[in-house]
Parts: structure tokens; sequence; C-alpha cells
């Protein structure tokens, strides 16, 4: 099993932001208002999400964005100098390892960065200091992921299997409650949780195969020879007819999970 380049998906990423961007609103919306000059972390930020939605939001904060990805912060930066946000800084830096003083953060979010398939709460918790709130968005069950899911099932039956991202993990993590056990270990307080449900629109089903071209399952595709292309896409075409509108676009049914509370 292969794992994403994140470095390569990074010259995708900004053309697929609309499609999770009610999850950053939503992100938002489970924070209190910070005191002025509070300071946001926003963990596996990419390309600044959501930390811009929550300086937007919050416009008297400060922001720092981290990602293990140099072309994704890269890219953060250039939108910080576009928007004149002096105060938001972005760093290569792993989450498991944060190079930031215990107690030093206000606010805590990342947007399907964090908690997803691995324990990086108590790091998490050091940082942000007592009191201090976190919102973070993380995938639930794989199915819930719909367009994601139809693209992992097809080629699951392809000759790139092997190739394909295991999205088992998500069912695993979500499947027995460890995600509030780990915030709960590692010293927050308050623990709340509860799914989030939106939709995205694609225009066509070209549009659909750009996803499905973009990461996690590009690489793999790209090795399709022209037969089993077609097939592939034949498949994709059926499984996601249902999400289908009478004019050719589809209306993506979609649902993660928020956490939210403070240390």
């Amino acid at each position: 099993m292969s794992q994403p380049d994140y470095d390569q998906a990074a010259r995708d990423w900004d053309r697929l932001h609309s499609m999770p961007q009610p999850v950053s609103d939503a992100i938002v919306r489970c924070l209190p208002t910070p005191p002025p000059g509070a300071l946001v972390l926003d963990l596996g930020c990419g390309t600044g999400e959501p930390g811009f939605t929550v300086r937007a939001a919050f416009p008297d904060t400060r922001l720092l964005g981290i990602d293990t990805s140099e072309p994704m912060i890269e890219m953060a930066r250039a939108k910080a100098r576009r928007n004149d946000l002096a105060d938001a800084e972005f760093k290569v830096m792993p989450m498991e390892n944060l190079a930031i003083s215990t107690g030093e953060v206000d606010i805590l979010t990342s947007r399907f960065g964090f908690l997803n398939v691995s324990d990086t709460a108590a790091e998490a918790a050091r940082v942000l200091r007592p009191g201090g709130h976190y919102a973070v968005a993380v995938w639930d069950r794989s199915e819930l992921n719909t367009a994601i899911h139809a693209f992992f099932t097809v080629l699951k039956e392809s000759s790139v299997a092997d190739e394909v991202p295991d999205l088992g993990i998500f069912d695993e993590a979500s499947s027995d409650a460890r995600r509030e056990r780990w915030l709960r270990d590692a010293g927050m307080t308050s623990v709340n949780t509860d799914m989030f449900a939106w939709e995205y629109t694609l225009p066509n089903f070209a549009a659909v195969l750009e996803v499905l071209a973009a990461p996690p399952f590009g690489a793999a595709v790209a090795t399709l020879d022209d037969d089993e292309t077609k097939k592939v896409q034949e498949r994709i075409f059926e499984r996601l007819s249902a999400h289908r509108a009478a004019d050719g676009s589809y209306r993506i049914p979609q649902s993660c999970r928020l956490f939210w509370g403070h240390r």
C-alpha cells in the first residue's frame, strides 16, 4: 500500500479547496471568541485551512500553521502575503514534536490533519494553555466520505489495488471512540463530539474524474492502461449515479466528526 505524496498534492490542493470549506466554518462555530492577541495553532494546516477561516472570524488573533510538507507551507505563506496577514506564520513541523513552548497556544484547530489515524493528543495538549480551546475535524467511517469511498471500492478491484491507500484506517479509528479517549487521556478537561454533514457540487463527470486524479489515488490511477482506465471510470460513473442530477451535475453528500472543548 502506498502513502499519499503530500508534496505532490500541494499543486492540486487549492483546486479542491472549496469542497471541505463548510468544515472550516463549522470549526469556527465550535470556538468561543478569543481575547485579542490569542495564538491560534493549526495542526496539519496544508495550504492554510482551517487557520485562515479562523483568522478571518477572529481578526485580532495570531495564526501559526504547521505541516510537514514544504510545498504546502510555501503556498500558505504566499496566501498570507497576498492578504497582508503579517501576524500569520507557517512552519514546516511535525505535530508529534512541536517546537512550541508549553502552554503557549490559546486556540488549537485542525481539519483532517490531527487525530485522524494516530495519537498526537498529548503533544497538542502540552502546548495548549489550561483553559485554552480546541476544535478539530476528523474523518469518520470511510463510507461517509462518499466519492473517495467509491473510488477506493472500484480501485481495490483493479490492477493497482496494492497501490491504493487503505481507508480502513479511518474505520478502525472511529469504531471504538479511541480518539475521544486520546483527548481525555491527554488532559483535555472538556471533550464534545458530533457528526457534521455537508454537501458539495461537482458540475459534471469530468469534474469527478479531476478529483479521482488528485491525491490520494491519482498516482495509482495514472499507471492504469487505457482499457482499464475506461473500465474504472465506467464503474465510478455507476457507483455515483444516485448523486447525479438531471443536468449532469453531482451533489456529493459528505460527513465527518467534530471534536471540540477546552484544556
